[in-house]
């Protein structure tokens, strides 16, 4: 991960997961919490008006359906922010440890060293 903008396109993924998580953990940071609460509970709501809304409204019907979907979608980008940021910030710090590594040690010394070039596989 040498490229400058893929080094910031990673940090600014790794923040924004880094600030998903506070928001739904931290006391205080009810900003999330409270639209995560009123998407459920709207969806909520629109599984209940599925039971009973008339099969002969298509529109009625698919407006309870987007209800349901609004919600689950916010969930499945959070999740995916949070999962990509802490991916990026494992990937990153492999290629920093994998840079320092070299930068530091060049084949000889890691022979001198008796450490073998290759990583073990992952």
């Amino acid at each position: 991960m040498t490229d400058p903008t893929e080094r910031l396109s990673a940090r600014r993924m790794m923040e924004l997961s880094a600030e998903a998580v506070a928001l739904l953990t931290s006391p205080g940071d009810d900003l999330l919490i409270e639209l995560l609460t009123r998407a459920r509970l709207r969806a909520q709501d629109a599984l209940i008006g599925l039971q009973t809304v008339d099969p002969e409204q298509p529109a009625a019907i698919r407006t309870l359906q987007n209800e349901v979907r609004i919600y689950l979608d916010l969930l499945e980008h959070l999740k995916a922010v949070i999962v990509e940021g802490f991916e990026k910030e494992r990937e990153f710090h492999e290629s920093t440890r994998d840079e320092a590594r070299e930068f530091a040690l060049d084949e000889e010394e890691l022979a001198l060293l008796g450490i073998s070039e290759q990583r073990a596989p992952e």
